[in-house]
């Protein structure tokens, strides 16, 4: 999202390319269409993600609800296991 604090999108990206080495998540993917494409920067990922969202802004017109705010929250201080989200 616009305005998301770097760290933030940095955690980001570091949790989608440890996820995408997991190769049963690559085959779960697969196995669904999907295509694990890890990329190089966080500033990859959002060009991707905004040329996607661009690409099939017409099934998707309205964008979330959550601030960036809370985002960030919720990304940088996960709840604790157990913890209600």
């Amino acid at each position: 999202p616009k305005g998301l604090p770097p760290a933030v999108a940095q955690k980001i990206h570091a949790a989608v390319l440890k996820t995408l080495a997991d190769p049963a998540v690559v085959k779960q993917l697969e196995g669904t269409g999907g295509v694990a494409s890890p990329t190089a920067q966080p500033a990859d990922l959002k060009r991707f993600v905004q040329s996607q969202v661009a690409k099939w802004k017409r099934w998707w017109p309205r964008p979330t609800s959550l601030s960036n705010e809370v985002l960030a929250e919720r990304v940088l201080s996960p709840p604790q296991h157990g913890a209600p989200p």
